[in-house]
């Protein structure tokens, strides 16, 4: 019975190691972008670009220029990656967390406006507004306060002119990744020994017994 339960213990263990790897295998912090392995994207510090407008970032993707291999990130690869990191299935729009489930993922991205409330992240997308000679404005915002105000992200949570800047806003700008995906093996690796442990534990009782 005591060998059964040490098995049990040991098989939860590498349950819990398994699902710890693969979450932070997802994520890679390279302090200045950030690379989501699941969408094989590289997301730029968005306070690289603050207070730059649309059209100013839009003209320097080319070779020798600012943002060289970036390009403007769609609505789409923004909510793929709250997805990815929350593990919720999510659609465009406003969608609401748990308090400081989002604090991370602000830090890695770069907060763009702080008050007293929290810290935010805003930057603009590829996506037209519904007035068509803005850009849509994606948010992340994560509790500093505790104040019941819960973390939430928003692929429209405003927009503005291409030609326009503002200080609190940067641009949400990614770019294939080099990175290859190294999620998956660790995980195989994990499980594969805890198998071969819960297997010599196995044995070994079978052995005592006779």
């Amino acid at each position: 019975m005591n060998i059964k339960l040490s098995a049990l213990t040991i098989g939860l263990l590498v349950g819990s190691m398994v699902f710890a790897s693969s979450v932070s295998a997802a994520f890679i912090d390279n302090d200045s972008y950030t690379t989501d392995t699941e969408s094989s994207l590289d997301w730029l510090d968005v306070t690289q670009s603050l207070g730059m407008s649309f059209n100013t970032v839009n003209s320097q993707f080319g070779t020798g220029d600012q943002f060289e291999g970036w390009r403007y990130a769609t609505a789409a690869d923004f909510t793929g990656l709250i997805s990815h990191y929350t593990d919720t299935p999510l659609s465009n729009g406003n969608n609401t967390f748990d308090l400081f489930s989002l604090a991370e993922l602000v830090s890695w991205l770069g907060a763009t406006y702080l008050n007293s409330e929290g810290a935010y992240v805003y930057g603009i997308l590829s996506t037209v507004s519904p007035i068509p000679w803005k850009r849509s404005v994606a948010m992340v915002y994560t509790s500093e306060s505790g104040n019941g105000i819960t973390d939430q992200t928003d692929t429209l949570a405003t927009s503005i002119g291409a030609g326009s800047a503002n200080n609190g806003i940067g641009s949400f700008l990614v770019k294939d990744t080099s990175i290859p995906n190294v999620s998956e093996p660790p995980v195989f690796f994990l499980v594969g020994s805890g198998l071969l442990v819960l297997i010599g534990f196995y044995h070994k009782r079978k052995l005592t017994q006779t």
